[in-house]
């Protein structure tokens, strides 16, 4: 499936956008292409993917436009924005996608597992978000990395253990080539107050 947005914006409150398993607010497979403008408020859900969560094998692809998530929580699950499945894969070679406010066991705005991030272009923002474990602004386990070009700034994040921005585990390559990656009044109770790297992990 392709799931093409050149223009959505969707309007959510805790009340009419909750859901009780996976995906506040929107559940997808296959390709996600933004070219326009996204945006989910105040959604949540008790698992994973507190406005969006995207199935096995699914790919996110922005190359324009600008996609927001704002108060959105995962009460018990990871991901408090974005979710991705296994196998999954990100891109964005332009545009601009913020998280503000967002929370989560792990991922306070964004969760990956075993998967591709690839920015080469793209501007992330992640400000105020907290997760009750590992990764308040991200976490990425067991997945690629690449970075070449672009931005990627993570503000006033906080994690109750580690990665208080950011949190990549696994084996997987991380490679940081040219761009911009900030941390600023980032915090963590245990370790890595903006940023935890480690081979370990799954």
């Amino acid at each position: 499936m392709v799931l093409t947005f050149s223009s959505l914006l969707v309007l959510c409150t805790k009340e009419h956008c909750r859901s009780e398993n996976n995906a506040g607010a929107l559940e997808t497979s296959g390709l996600l292409q933004i070219e326009g403008n996204l945006s989910f408020n105040n959604c949540s859900t008790k698992f994973d993917g507190g406005c969006l969560f995207m199935n096995r094998k699914s790919r996110l692809l922005q190359g324009a436009g600008f996609m927001s998530f704002s108060a959105c929580v995962s009460t018990s699950g990871t991901g408090g924005g974005v979710a991705i499945a296994q196998n999954g894969m990100v891109q964005l070679s332009g545009g601009k996608m913020v998280f503000n406010k967002c929370e989560a066991k792990q991922g306070g705005g964004f969760k990956m597992r075993r998967g591709r991030v690839l920015n080469n272009g793209g501007s992330i923002e992640m400000t105020d978000c907290h997760a009750k474990v590992l990764g308040g602004g991200a976490s990425i386990s067991s997945s690629e990395i690449l970075f070449d070009g672009g931005s990627w700034n993570f503000h006033a994040c906080t994690a109750g253990q580690t990665g208080g921005g950011l949190e990549s585990t696994g084996k997987k390559e991380k490679t940081f080539r040219s761009g911009a990656l900030n941390f600023i009044n980032c915090t963590a109770d245990k370790s890595g107050g903006g940023q935890r790297l480690s081979n370990r992990g799954r």
